[in-house]
């Protein structure tokens, strides 16, 4: 983890357009023809691939809804239309692990929740962590793979919204985990109903804890957080940058080469 809290660090974010980690090299798949088999959303733990993914877009009279591609014209379709009519589900922060794709959207009875697909059509399935039409609204979902695991920040009941982990069995194959029963736990880093507001989720080399995250708490402000393995007991302030109650604001938090990297005030 690197950070400079130095006089002479820079604080002028205007051209300031965020961190992003690239890959030295990639392959891209071979080019599949409209004859190929029906495209269906596959790993992307590997890598990037353009062969196979889920997608969102509009389509006429269906408002903007989850789509699937193998990379043709003749492959690209709709996938879901969870949300009938023009308003549209707005599926966001799509996220792959193991056989199914994770996203939220918005369900016209539950609200906006947590949802998983396997790719195929009509297999999209919600997930609801706050029952009933008071949404959820999960975001800035992650995969920690090595770990079976989704992070994200969410709204719970009686508990704000706060840091939840979802994680699968460590006896489940990846490939049945549309089977299976995750659990989900609820990590509440200010107690009762305040909002921690935590987000810039961050995996260890991408796919492991630990996980850095910002999150905001009475006394301390806006400062770095770590998860060491999705617990409560191992979730924590890492480091109170900005001490008292002035904030770091770190975001914008990159694993490359061994280090965490972010940016603070």
């Amino acid at each position: 983890m690197d950070y400079d809290t130095s006089p002479s660090f820079s604080t002028d974010l205007l051209d300031f357009a965020g961190v992003v980690c690239v890959a030295s090299s990639f392959s891209l798949p071979p080019s599949s023809s409209s004859s190929s088999s029906s495209p269906s959303l596959s790993s992307l733990s590997s890598g990037l691939s353009l062969e196979r993914g889920a997608e969102r877009g509009a389509e006429g009279g269906a408002g903007t809804e989850l789509w699937r591609s193998n990379g043709t014209v003749e492959g690209t379709e709709r996938l879901e239309d969870l949300f009938p009519g023009v308003t549209g589900s707005n599926p966001t922060s799509l996220v792959s692990l193991g056989s199914l794709l994770f996203f939220a959207a918005e369900d016209p009875v539950e609200g906006r929740e947590l949802f998983f697909s396997s790719g195929e059509p009509n297999s999209a399935t919600i997930l609801p962590l706050f029952p009933g039409p008071q949404s959820s609204s999960p975001t800035e979902l992650i995969a920690v793979a090595d770990s079976r695991a989704i992070v994200m920040a969410a709204t719970v009941p009686f508990v704000g919204r706060e840091l939840v982990v979802l994680t699968y069995p460590v006896d489940v194959s990846p490939a049945l985990y549309a089977f299976a029963s995750p659990s989900i736990t609820v990590i509440d880093l200010v107690s009762g109903p305040e909002n921690a507001f935590p987000g810039d989720f961050c995996a260890f080399q991408g796919n492991s804890f630990p996980v850095l995250f910002r999150a905001t708490v009475p006394g301390s402000g806006s400062e770095l957080f770590v998860s060491t393995d999705g617990s409560a007991q191992g979730t924590g302030m890492l480091k109170d940058i900005c001490p008292g109650p002035c904030s770091s604001s770190p975001r914008f938090i990159t694993f490359f080469q061994s280090k965490f990297y972010f940016q603070v005030r």
